[in-house]
């Protein structure tokens, strides 16, 4: 009789090969309800263990300035972007840029933030993280028919990519940032498992499929950037479950379910959203312009952990282990980490290697994403070696060979213990392996004299001063208006951090960090201040550093965005600079000796009410530019439209702008018609809720709004999960502008 050792295929008597070897399997197992309580006790141990890292080393999550900055993400978030939206306006950064879609309202790791102070909700945080990952770790192991015992192992080795342990193990790539983005990744370890479970022999076959579908999606509406980078990951694990079981009817019905669930995401608007998202940036659009230089730092953790080639030492035995000794679903969960590995091996080589701009993820990123598939496919081949070696060997029974063993492999036995002796004995061994894994981090952490940790956790900025001279004078919140930006221009470390700082407090400023830095904004700055951009892949940064810019047209351009302070910690002197107002105040960043912040005043600045009346009208973004430049121009008087007007303007009168939740507010009189330049960034994807009013772009980057006689109207920006078609429009405003810049 024809059998098949990968999948779920039939055997004699309609048992499948699966049924065969439970039913090859000891009987005295216990009661369901012991093997729960193991569960249970498994993970309150794993959890009291981070309990004693966190408390043993605070701090190390959302550490550094990324991580800071993703607190002050989330906070904005929570103040200013419309409920379960995930594409909002962010009134702190860079002229109303997009916000970063971090979904707080459904990630459940970022819920501490809305409860507790950031200290405390960062650290709840991670926590919660680390239970979601580590569920889902062990869900997917049991989809794939590891025992509990194992899978309990596989979900406690999640604590190897949560800070503090990641931070000792030099695994800190992705979750010691943003330990939520393990909840963005979960999804995708459950709906590998879920395909695993897909045959035409299953009634369920519609509830698995909708099962995948749902985590496919949960997983993009949490944080469609990062789902973009977990789903290019797993594209050669789902392959290669799709493919394993080498029966055409389960391919069929797998790629039918893979292929319905594309189909759906594509029909609904949800991956042209994703693909969008990506697309109208500056690190797509400029590539040449801001290509981030290949290194091995970023290729893997081999690089940059000696513990990482122990880890790949353990795991490649596993992998044999399992393709040798195991049959069935675990068999090809031990595969398709191999497979997986060995693809990753030829992404990274391609990355150090192949000529051109790689526009995908840095390997390393991808190799954070597998890690858990790859410890989880080791733990079963082990698994299997651990019965083999337990147990004496005993002749293959005739069942056995036909569930795919073969006549040269014997099943073996585990020795039958009492349900009581075996409850104790894996008891024994989950304790065991909660204390053994955290412990490798406890014991280096404590070989370091007191002050290594603190090389783990950076303090936020003490500088009091001058968050509470900044947040009197231009602090915002929901519903009240906007009083101007600050900008700084010394772009060290130490800035970061008092910009995040800043960002907490609800401080704007005109720098903008973010992986959706627009092309235009990018083209602006290199254009119109000559600077050079090599080191501003994810910043909007208007400031000169070649000897082509004008610091004149700067300080002219400066209030048009709607910068009122502009500072730094460097002396610098410029004539724009001279007569402004100034002050000083301390400056205690965490890396660096004492000093001052300078901060200067800027007059008259764009509060909303910049109302020009002469209007030039070009189509290239390089005659916009050209005509700003200009020596003679004025921001209060004119503007450059890409469009063209018929009307006679007039200035407006009584403008007022000001922040709503996903969004702003404008109001004013016109004893005609009028254009009012708002520091907005323009996007098609803008709409004014008064249909009377019309929306243009101005200045390149800024928006302009058009109305006459009276205007009181809200501006949201309408480009969602389920409506990406305006950001057409966008992408094809970078082509009808010629917008094109040389690499340097």
């Amino acid at each position: 009789m024809d059998y098949e050792g990968w999948g779920d295929t039939e055997v004699s008597h309609g048992m499948s090969a699966r049924a065969v070897w439970r039913a090859d399997m000891p009987a005295s197992r216990g009661p369901a309800h012991r093997g729960l309580l193991l569960v249970a006790f498994a993970f309150v141990a794993l959890l009291a263990a981070e309990l004693v890292l966190i408390t043993t080393i605070p701090g190390t999550n959302y550490d550094g300035a990324d991580g800071k900055a993703a607190q002050a993400e989330i906070l904005a978030t929570l103040a200013f972007a419309r409920p379960f939206e995930i594409t909002n306006l962010n009134p702190l950064q860079g002229l109303w840029a997009q916000m970063m879609p971090m979904n707080v309202w459904v990630n459940p790791a970022y819920w501490p933030f809305a409860l507790f102070h950031k200290e405390l909700a960062a650290e709840i945080s991670g926590v919660v993280a680390l239970i979601c990952y580590a569920v889902a770790c062990y869900l997917m192991a049991r989809l794939f028919d590891l025992p509990r015992l194992p899978s309990i192992i596989t979900a406690q080795l999640s604590v190897m990519l949560f800070a503090p342990a990641a931070r000792a193990l030099a695994f800190s790539v992705v979750f010691v940032s943003i330990p939520g983005l393990a909840v963005v990744y979960a999804p995708h370890l459950l709906a590998l498992g879920l395909l695993a479970r897909l045959s035409p022999d299953r009634p369920q076959v519609y509830v698995i499929a909708a099962g995948i579908l749902l985590l496919l999606f949960y997983s993009l509406y949490c944080d469609p950037l990062w789902t973009m980078v977990s789903g290019v990951a797993w594209i050669v694990p789902f392959g290669v479950v799709t493919f394993a079981p080498l029966r055409r009817d389960t391919i069929l019905v797998r790629c039918a379910v893979l292929g319905g669930c594309v189909a759906v995401l594509l029909l609904s608007g949800a991956l042209e959203y994703v693909y969008s998202l990506t697309q109208y940036t500056a690190r797509v659009q400029f590539p040449d312009l801001l290509q981030r230089p290949r290194a091995i730092e970023t290729t893997s953790v081999f690089f940059l952990s000696k513990y990482a080639k122990y880890f790949y030492w353990t795991c490649a035995p596993g992998w044999v282990l399992g393709i040798w000794l195991l049959h069935g679903r675990p068999r090809i969960l031990a595969l398709t980490s191999a497979v997986s590995a060995l693809s990753f091996f030829a992404y990274s080589t391609a990355y150090l290697h192949l000529p051109g701009n790689w526009w995908l993820p840095v390997p390393i990123y991808i190799e954070h994403a597998l890690f858990a598939l790859f410890w989880m496919g080791a733990i079963a081949g082990y698994w299997g070696g651990l019965e083999a070696l337990a147990a004496g060997a005993a002749p293959p029974t005739h069942a056995a060979e036909r569930a795919g063993f073969g006549a040269g492999l014997r099943r073996l036995r585990l020795p039958a213990l009492s349900p009581g002796r075996a409850a104790a004995a894996t008891a024994i061994m989950a304790v065991a392996a909660v204390s053994i894994v955290p412990a490798v981090p406890i014991a280096k952490t404590l070989k370091y004299p007191k002050g290594f940790v603190p090389y783990w956790h950076e303090d936020w900025s003490n500088e009091p001063e001058l968050r509470q001279f900044l947040g009197k004078n231009i602090g915002l919140a929901v519903n009240h208006p906007f009083r101007g930006s600050a900008f700084f221009y010394t772009f060290g470390y130490d800035e970061f951090l008092t910009l995040d700082n800043l960002w907490v407090d609800r401080v704007p400023t005109a720098n903008d960090y973010s992986q959706l830095v627009t092309p235009q904004a990018i083209y602006f700055v290199h254009q119109l201040f000559k600077r050079n951009l090599s080191f501003d892949l994810n910043w909007f940064r208007p400031w000169i550093n070649t000897g082509g810019g004008s610091f004149a047209v700067l300080f002219r351009t400066f209030p048009a965005l709607g910068v009122r302070y502009v500072g730094g910690f460097e002396q610098f002197h410029a004539d724009a600079m001279e007569e402004l107002r100034s002050m000083s105040f301390p400056r205690r960043g965490p890396r660096s000796p004492p000093g001052e912040w300078v901060i200067h005043e800027l007059p008259d600045v764009n509060l909303g009410n910049y109302s020009p009346t002469e209007v030039t009208s070009v189509r290239s973004a390089g005659e916009i530019v050209t005509a700003l430049g200009a020596a003679n121009f004025d921001f209060t008087r004119q503007v450059v439209l890409s469009t063209e007007i018929l009307d006679r303007l007039v200035p407006a009168r009584d403008m007022t702008l000001s922040v709503i939740r996903g969004g702003l507010h404008f109001s004013g009189h016109s004893d005609g018609t009028s254009l009012v330049v708002l520091p907005l960034q323009y996007s098609n994807c803008l709409r004014a809720h008064d249909n009377r009013a019309r929306l243009v772009r101005a200045n390149l980057i800024m928006t302009g709004i058009i109305f006459s006689a009276a205007i009181d109207t809200d501006i949201s920006f309408d480009y969602g999960i389920f409506s990406p078609r305006c950001r057409r429009a966008d992408l094809a405003d970078i082509k009808q502008l010629d917008m094109t810049l040389a690499s340097p």
